[in-house]
């Protein structure tokens, strides 16, 4: 009875082991070897779409979005600035990105806490894995870098804690500090 026990607990963790660990999207975040082909060699070519991986096969530059993270990255495209929902609900789909780049990435330096542009810029691909997790073709950003709330203004960002912030808009006026301001987080 104790074989059979042992024999179970052994076979579901390794199909759990090969399912989470060993699976084909998922990234090997150890430096050195970002196209997760062992050489030590980054994936990142120097203004290139493709590269050439380790067979000869073309992958693209830019790598996917962790797993877990592809169905929330496709909500907050869908969803976010969408009038028929509440203006707190789009701050909320950013925190839920942002907290999606913060589990991808666990080295503290990598986490950005300098404000709008910042945090736009390693959302964006600007990030070690080159991870895109706001697309280009996201409308709410202007031309300086920063995230704009449903009203075209940059929101505001303030951190308590690197891997929580909280996120402020100007609400319908536009104005921070104001009573119709939107906050999310901290």
């Amino acid at each position: 009875m104790n074989r059979k026990i042992f024999a179970l607990v052994l076979l579901v963790g390794g199909i759990l082991f090969w399912v989470f660990w060993k699976s084909p999207t998922s990234t090997d975040h150890s430096a050195g070897d970002r196209d997760g082909s062992g050489s030590g060699q980054s994936s990142k070519a120097g203004g290139g779409d493709e590269v050439t991986g380790a067979e000869g096969a073309s992958e693209s530059a830019t790598p996917e979005p962790p797993r877990f993270a592809a169905g929330a990255i496709d909500e907050f495209h869908k969803h976010y600035g969408d009038p028929s929902r509440r203006p707190v609900d789009d701050l909320d789909l950013l925190y839920s990105l942002f907290y999606l780049y913060v589990s991808n990435f666990k080295n503290p330096d990598d986490i950005p806490t300098e404000g709008n542009q910042a945090i736009y810029r390693a959302l964006s691909g600007q990030n070690p894995d080159n991870i895109v997790f706001i697309r280009k073709d996201f409308s709410f950003v202007n031309d300086e870098g920063e995230i704009l709330d449903r009203w075209g203004k940059p929101l505001y960002f303030h951190f308590y804690h690197p891997k929580s912030p909280g996120i402020i808009s100007g609400g319908e006026d536009g104005q921070l500090w104001t009573e119709d301001d939107v906050k999310f987080g901290q």
